[in-house]
């Protein structure tokens, strides 16, 4: 049914909304990660930013997976308040306790920072597919608004970087409060966007078109009594044959929680059973009964089993219908971690000292942003391509590795740095447009009702392949040339002389 005016985004407030979320639940990362110019200097010998990557991600899959286990029992608004409240309380320790204090000395600074960044992960890992799933269940525009947030989010942190890095050039610590003090700000904003997508009339007249989902409770009759498992499992396949057909839009009405009981099915006359939708207000003896009915379930060893069984059975149908797109996604995802950041800034290059890193995390975040743009435009190119187009960007990995091997004498002049940002560019543009296209088409393929499943797996997925390469490229770090010292490390000397200067205690001021 066609919503009202009063449901409708008419101002595209929502839609700008959506766009901050995916800017926010991907700040607090991208604000560790695109300070390695500090974090290189307090930890030269650590190769902070391939390790900081590498926690948050293993983290960060390990809170997608919490999430995607919790779906159905944790509301979306109460995981994406978690996130927000994590968020501000890891920047705000490495902002107090690392920088602008240094109370801690370099090894405990550094376990300190790695426990703000794994606390990071876990928040943005249950609440980043909390926005997806809430966004698949709009229309196709608001999942690639997040993804347009995301791309957004990088950028807006490269310009943060880079404007406190140029007014506090004289003063290091100063200039890096004042970036973590923006990045409290914006996730203090976020919060409040928040409440406000929580609130929409047009979020919320979307969410209640559909029909309920074939959860775990869709087992047990209103009376108690469970649902057989073959009546169950004939409506999973029916379920699994019409998302097939291309008939999901079809489902997007049906209510599943009448499966199995046959009191709640049409009567003749187009009227619902007396389990449909009569209005009725049960006394207070009937709801302290249906509660304890509920909780004894919950407690019930053998329903938890059945639970488990059953949960990923479903899960394991959206994603037999989405397999294609999650295999796309995930090659995206593997690459561009795969060389970003840990082996692009390893590519010597003197010319722009430590500004070179960040402006190769800047032109990254740009052409991300450009890709997930021209997106828009791409919408209807054929899974084919993206699958081809996905295999093609591997060519860019022998064309990094001969800008840094063999060590001290690479195959290729880098002296100019034109070769790692032209990598940087094509990398950003090519990630941005093939995630968004596959992030917005991939859940239609589903019933409307596991829309936001669909995005919880994409996400997982996503994570999987992010952390995969993340390894893999500490792995070839590590191996091919074990003895040289990344390229960001290499410009301490100068470094310390230009910018920094320090105390009769040795901290950084």
């Amino acid at each position: 049914q066609d919503l009202v005016p009063d449901a409708l985004d008419r101002h595209k407030l929502v839609y700008l909304a959506f766009v901050f979320a995916g800017v926010n639940f991907l700040f607090p990362y991208n604000t560790f990660i695109t300070a390695v110019d500090y974090f290189a200097y307090v930890f030269p010998s650590r190769n902070a930013e391939s390790v900081m990557t590498a926690i948050y991600l293993t983290v960060t899959l390990l809170g997608v997976a919490v999430n995607v286990a919790v779906v159905e029992r944790w509301s979306a608004h109460a995981r994406v308040m978690f996130g927000y409240v994590v968020f501000a309380l890891s920047l705000g320790s490495v902002m107090v306790m690392i920088v602008a204090l240094q109370s801690c000395d370099s090894e405990t600074a550094f376990a300190v920072t790695l426990l703000a960044v794994s606390a990071t992960a876990l928040a943005c890992g249950v609440q980043q597919p909390s926005y997806y799933g809430l966004a698949s269940q709009l229309p196709a525009l608001y999942p690639q608004a997040v993804m347009t947030g995301e791309s957004l989010s990088g950028v807006a942190v490269s310009l943060n970087r880079i404007i406190t890095k140029w007014a506090g050039s004289h003063t290091l610590k100063n200039g890096t409060v004042a970036y973590f003090a923006v990045a409290l700000l914006i996730n203090f904003f976020g919060l409040a966007v928040a409440i406000f997508v929580k609130r929409s009339a047009f979020v919320l007249s979307h969410l209640h078109r559909g029909g309920k989902k074939i959860t775990l409770a869709s087992r047990v009759r209103s009376d108690g009594r469970q649902i057989s498992r073959s009546s169950w499992q004939g409506q999973i396949e029916e379920f699994e044959l019409a998302a097939d057909s291309s008939a999901a839009e079809e489902f997007s009405t049906m209510n599943y929680s009448k499966l199995g009981d046959s009191s709640s099915s049409p009567s003749p006359d187009g009227s619902e059973g007396h389990q449909g939708n009569v209005s009725h207000s049960p006394s207070s003896p009937q709801r302290g009964r249906a509660f304890w009915q509920s909780f004894e379930r919950w407690m019930s060893f053998s329903q938890w089993r059945r639970n488990l069984k059953d949960g990923l059975a479903v899960r394991w149908l959206v994603t037999r219908l989405i397999w294609r797109w999650l295999l796309s996604t995930m090659g995206v995802y593997f690459l561009t971690l795969l060389l970003f950041p840990a082996l692009l800034v390893k590519v010597p290059q003197h010319t722009l000292a430590d500004w070179m890193p960040v402006l190769l995390i800047a032109i990254f975040n740009f052409s991300d942003l450009l890709g997930k743009i021209m997106s828009l435009c791409l919408m209807n190119i054929s899974l084919r391509v993206i699958a081809w187009t996905t295999v093609s960007r591997f060519t860019l990995v022998p064309l990094l590795l001969v800008c840094f091997l063999p060590c001290n004498n690479p195959y290729l002049d880098t002296s100019s740095g034109i070769v790692p940002m032209v990598i940087s560019a094509l990398l950003g543009v090519s990630n941005g447009a093939l995630a968004s296209v596959v992030m917005s088409r991939a859940p239609a393929h589903v019933p409307k009702q596991h829309q936001e499943m669909a995005g919880n797996m994409l996400t997982l997925a996503i994570l999987f392949s992010l952390t995969l390469g993340s390894y893999v490229a500490i792995a070839i770090d590590k191996t091919t040339c074990p003895s040289c010292v990344n390229a960001n490390t290499t410009l301490n000397a100068t470094y310390e002389c230009a910018v920094t200067c320090h105390d009769n205690n040795g901290r950084i001021i």
